[in-house]
């Protein structure tokens, strides 16, 4: 199953200043990692969902980075720039 370890293994090979698209993130984990059947279980039973566990490790390192200062994001565009 993914961590968020490998996701900021992967995410510390981009270069500062790169701007991606949490789709171009999310496309760049998935071609980097190695997702297992558990990985692509929506993340939570306790309401209906199709997003994948895989999706929600992405969202919660994207976040740490933001509050952490090591990434800016343009909300409005949904790009982070590292």
């Amino acid at each position: 199953m993914i961590r968020s370890a490998d996701v900021r293994a992967v995410l510390q090979k981009i270069p500062a200043g790169k701007t991606l698209s949490i789709k171009e993130i999310q496309d760049l984990i998935e071609k980097n990692c190695n997702l297992t059947k558990e990985d692509l279980a929506p993340h939570t039973k306790t309401r209906p969902t199709t997003y994948p566990k895989w999706k929600h490790v992405i969202q919660g390192v994207m976040s740490t980075l933001k509050r952490q200062g090591d990434v800016a994001h343009d909300r409005k565009h949904h790009m982070y720039t590292f």
